[in-house]
Parts: C-alpha cells; structure tokens; sequence
C-alpha cells in the first residue's frame, strides 16, 4: 500500500482474508476486512470498498463496541464519503467518534475526525469542515499517526485553495516532504498534484510543470496517475502546445477508473484544451455537463464555464452557469470573486459599461489580494475581451496582468489580449447571444472543489 502498488496489495490482504477466515478469527477478520477496504480506497475504488466493507458492517455489527469494529464502521464511513454519499457518511463518523471517544481510540478518533470535516465540506459546511479537520490533523501530530497525518494535509489543502493559496502551497509542500520521509508513494503523488496545482494558482506555471511531471516520473498506478497528467495537460495547453497524445494518454488511463475524485481529469482536461484553443461553446458545455454529473467539482466548473461564455459573447450563457454556482449555496472568498467577475462580464456584454468596470475593479483587486495571480491574469483578458481598451481599469489591470502572462509563456492569453486590445475603442463589444450553452444541463446540489481528497 505505502509503495503504491494498488493491486498487489488488494491480491496480499484478499489472501490473507481467506486465511483469517479459515481460523475462525473473528477478531482479526474484522482488522483485515477494515485493511483491504483502506486499500481499495487508496487505489480510488470506492465502490469495490463498499461491496467489502457494507456487508462486514452488517454481519459483525454484534461485536460492537469492541475497538476491531470501531476502525471497521470508520472505514466504511470513509467509503461512503469517497462514494459522494456525504450525509451516510455523516451519520455513521457520529456513531464512530462516540465509540471511539469513550474507548480512547486515538487513532480511529483522529481519523474519523478527517473524514467527518471532509464529508461537512462537500455538503457545503466548508469552514466547519475545516475546523474539523484540523482537529483531527493536531490529534495525528501529538500521536505520531503518519498516515493519518498525511490525510488530514491532503483534505484540509483541497479546501484551503478558495480561502488562502500561499498557506495551501506550505501545507503541500510539508506534506510532500512527509511523504517522503516515510516513503509513502501514494501520498506522495497526491501531494505532487496538490502543490502543483497550488503552484498554477500564484501563476508558477514553471513550478506546476515540474510538480506534475516529477509525479509521472515516478510511474504511478493509473489512479495515482490521473491528475497528475490532468496537470500536465492544463499547464502545456496553457501555453499554446499540442497535447493529443497526453490526451489520449489520460483517457487511457482513465479506464476502470470510477472514482469521480479522479475521474472528473476525464472532464477537465478536454474542457481547458478547448477553452485554450478558443473551442468556447465545447469548453462551456463540458464544464457544465461535468458539473451535472460530479457536483464535487462544480464549484470550480462552472465559473469556467462562465468564462467560456463570456469570451464567446454569450451573455444567457453566461448568466446559466452564475445562477447555478448561486444555486450550490457555497461561498467562499474565491467563489465570492469569481460570482463578482461574472456580473461584470454579463454587465459589459449588456453594455452596462458602468456596472462592468466597477465589477471587475473589485473582483480583480481582491485576487490579487488572496494571491490568486492566475485567476487574476485570466480574468484581465477577459475583461478586455467584453470591455475593449477604452476603460482605464482595464489598462491597469492589463499592466499587471501581462508580465505574468509573459512569464507563464501563456501565449493563447496573449494572443487574445493583444487581439482584445487591437480592437478600436469605438468598436463594441462582441455581439450579445442569447442562446447557446444553456441547455447543458443543470447542476445538483455541489459540494466544495477538492483534488483527490482521501
């Protein structure tokens, strides 16, 4: 397991199932049920992990509240947060934390702690689940629990993107030296794309790179694997080169991969391509349909499927994605900034000039004020693209916004800044549409967007 070696160690612990079954111990039955449950969840099989761990549940439920079926229910209710049954989930890390609590098991009770603050943040209790986790993450720090360590650094990163992007890149790149330290590859590969991911956000496209592809380098199983080529993707498509074979590669990948924490890359990656190539309509709609299907990521998606829309005169489009982000009820301090950038990009295609440039002085201002430089450099050209060059925020955020650009060799970016820009200033806005994206689909109820969360 700590090598990464996913179906060598699902082969080991079914045998040893076997065996523990022949000598009749119960006992240790239970540990290497809960054992391979961890393992298939750790290879991103959340469901193989439910077909082991729901019956387990079921049929030593007489053993409670003896600490073997403690760790069991913990791990079953692991299993349902990963199957994006939060609230399940929920209701069984309550009936856990009690036990664990009053037994003084450290360790299941720091580990139930993780998974409760991560399953509160998927049904939008994200600052709460924060605190939880954190709880959790001190009580593995006191005790030495490692692994457990490492879970609670993964999750608690996944959520602080929205909230404080350089203290995510801190907390991964201790994570990435635990790791390390006790050789842990698949925590490892996860911390990989956590940082690089956090890297892309300061506009560190350099340092992205190298996270991700360091990762690949490596030779992770596929599940390790996804966002790690997702990252590469986004990064080299960013900057105008040719990514079909990595495309082909991540689908390939993909294959009997069912676990949507990875397998949203399948989503994302075309979506971007497309986005980068100026396909808006393509990237719009699969961002949308993606966020129908994995509402985990819909937080992200759908203010990128917003930007589709607006580069492509979209102004309905647009205001769809905005109603269903709204419509998720969460909000954090990024979430804030890109509802404000998507008013402001509806208001200039309506020709509310006004409205337009006052929208995405704040939004602008406040990205560079949470260190979201990328977000920031991406939402400048799009300003440029709805507004034109005549609005002197748009040349003060432009004069921040193309040094960064240049460093990141975005060269789609520039491109369609300087076209943007290019355009006379008696020249309107790209023509207002009133249809196109809208029929995507609507979005269930969404949970905060996370990489991997374990």
């Amino acid at each position: 397991m700590a090598a990464g070696r996913h179906a060598a160690a699902e082969d080991l612990l079914r045998r040893a199932l076997a065996l523990r079954k022949q000598a009749v111990d119960t006992h240790a039955t239970v540990q290497t049920v809960t054992r391979l449950g961890a393992a298939l969840l750790w290879a991103r099989h959340p469901d193989r992990a439910l077909e082991v761990l729901e019956p387990a549940v079921g049929e030593f439920a007489d053993l409670a509240p003896d600490p073997a079926f403690v760790a069991l229910e913990a791990q079953y209710g692991r299993a349902l947060f990963l199957s994006d049954e939060f609230r399940r989930a929920l209701e069984v890390m309550e009936r856990v934390l009690e036990a664990a609590e009053r037994a003084d098991l450290v360790g299941v009770l720091a580990d139930a702690l993780v998974t409760r603050g991560s399953a509160l943040g998927f049904v939008g209790r994200i600052r709460e689940g924060l605190g939880v986790i954190e709880i959790g993450e001190r009580l593995a720090r006191t005790n030495g629990l490692t692994s457990t360590l490492m879970r609670a650094i993964n999750n608690r990163a996944s959520s602080l993107y929205d909230f404080d992007p350089p203290a995510t890149i801190e907390l991964t790149r201790e994570g990435l030296e635990l790791a390390r330290r006790v050789g842990d590859r698949g925590a490892l590969f996860a911390m990989r794309g956590l940082l690089g991911f956090g890297l892309q956000l300061t506009a560190d496209l350099d340092g992205a790179l190298a996270s991700f592809e360091a990762g690949l380098a490596e030779e992770p199983e596929p599940a390790d694997a996804l966002v790690l080529a997702d990252g590469v993707i986004i990064v080299r498509a960013a900057r105008g080169e040719a990514v079909a074979e990595q495309l082909a590669e991540l689908e390939r990948l993909a294959v009997g991969i069912t676990d949507s924490n990875t397998a949203w890359t399948t989503v994302d990656a075309p979506a971007w391509v497309a986005f980068c190539d100026g396909r808006f309509d393509e990237a719009a709609r699969r961002w949308r349909e993606g966020a129908a299907r994995m509402p985990g990521v819909a937080p992200g998606w759908l203010p990128a499927a917003g930007s589709a829309s607006l580069a492509s005169g979209d102004a309905a489009g647009a205001a769809s994605h905005l109603a269903a982000l709204d419509a998720t009820g969460l909000h954090t301090p990024a979430l804030e900034l890109h509802r404000g950038r998507l008013r402001a990009g509806i208001a200039a295609l309506e020709g509310r000039s006004s409205d337009a440039a006052r929208g995405y002085r704040d939004a602008l201002q406040g990205m560079l004020d949470l260190g979201l430089a990328w977000d920031h450099a991406l939402a400048t050209v799009e300003m440029a693209v709805v507004m034109g060059h005549s609005d002197p925020v748009v040349g003060a955020a432009v004069a921040i916004a193309r040094p960064v650009l240049e460093r990141a060799r975005a060269a789609p970016f520039l491109a369609r800044l300087d076209a943007a820009l290019g355009r006379s200033a008696a020249e309107p806005p790209p023509p207002t549409r009133t249809s196109g994206t809208t029929d995507a689909g609507t979005p269930e109820a969404a949970r905060n967007a996370s990489i991997a969360p374990s």
